[in-house]
C-alpha cells in the first residue's frame, strides 16, 4: 500500500502530530514532524516533502507564516500545504489565495485527510 510520498506534519500538540504521523505511516507515506513553523523551516532546508500538514496557530511560527515561506522558496513550489485549525480567523478561500491546498478542521478526520492526500 506504499506511496513513497513525503509528508511533513507540523503541530505543537505532540499527541496529535504523532497520531497523524502514525496513521500516514500505515498507508506508506514517508513522514517527518516538527513542533513549530520555525522548526519546520529548518527541516525544509533539506527535506522537500510532497505535502506539509500544519496547524495554523502555534507558538514560534504558525502555519500561515510557514505557508508564506514555502511559497517563497523555488524548490518547494509543488509542495501542497494543508492547514488545520480548531479555530482560525482565515476562511478557506483566503488560505487558498495564499497558496494553501485547503483548510481542515481539528480534530482531524483521518479518512478525509487521506482522501486529500490522494487527490
Amino acid at each position: 500500500m506504499g506511496t513513497n510520498k513525503k509528508v511533513l506534519v507540523v503541530d505543537d500538540e505532540k499527541e496529535l502530530g504523532g497520531l497523524v504521523l502514525n496513521y500516514l505511516d500505515l498507508y506508506g507515506y514517508v513522514c517527518k514532524s516538527a513542533e513549530s513553523g520555525n522548526q519546520a523551516i529548518k527541516i525544509l532546508e533539506e527535506y522537500h516533502p510532497d505535502y506539509v500538514i500544519t496547524d495554523v496557530r502555534m507558538p514560534d511560527g504558525g502555519g500561515i507564516e510557514l505557508l508564506t515561506h514555502i511559497r517563497s522558496v523555488q524548490n518547494l513550489n509543488d509542495t501542497r500545504v494543508i492547514l488545520m485549525s480548531g479555530y482560525t480567523d482565515y476562511s478557506e478561500d483566503e488560505v487558498k489565495k495564499m497558496g494553501a491546498h485547503c483548510l481542515i478542521d481539528k480534530p482531524i478526520d483521518m479518512q478525509t485527510l487521506l482522501k486529500l492526500l490522494k487527490e
